[in-house]
């Protein structure tokens, strides 16, 4: 027994050892924990990447569509007519131009009633 107490004294530092191996672990752990970090960090900005992308890709769809629509119905003799009319002001022989102008509103609504301060100061 004397000899094993004497052998377990003699290289006393296991401890030392053994304190210098939970340091390096623990940077090890450190280290493979920002990594992992990291790599979430990269897997988040990728989703949201992607979600975009779809929203994007949907919406190009639905122009897409809309987009041959207008194209089939610039393929007729109605479309086409249609389209110049609309962006070139342009009539067929015999029609005329109707042009619509609203009425400028009357300032007689505005003189019946008097303003805050005539009201109070007139003079007559």
């Amino acid at each position: 027994m004397q000899d094993f107490q004497t052998k377990r004294s003699a290289r006393g530092g296991g401890r030392r050892r053994s304190r210098i191996l939970l340091v390096i672990l623990l940077l090890i752990v450190l280290w493979l924990s920002r990594a992992v970090w990291n790599i979430y960090q990269k897997n988040a900005l990728t989703e949201r990447n992607r979600e975009r992308s779809i929203a994007e890709m949907q919406s190009l769809e639905e122009r897409k569509g809309a987009l041959e629509d207008k194209i089939r119905r610039l393929e007729t003799q109605e479309g086409k007519e249609a389209e110049i009319r609309k962006n070139l002001s342009v009539v067929k022989e015999g029609e005329r131009v109707i042009v619509v102008v609203e009425q400028a509103s009357t300032s007689d609504e505005a003189a019946a009633k008097p303003s805050f301060w005539r009201r109070w100061f007139t003079f007559d």
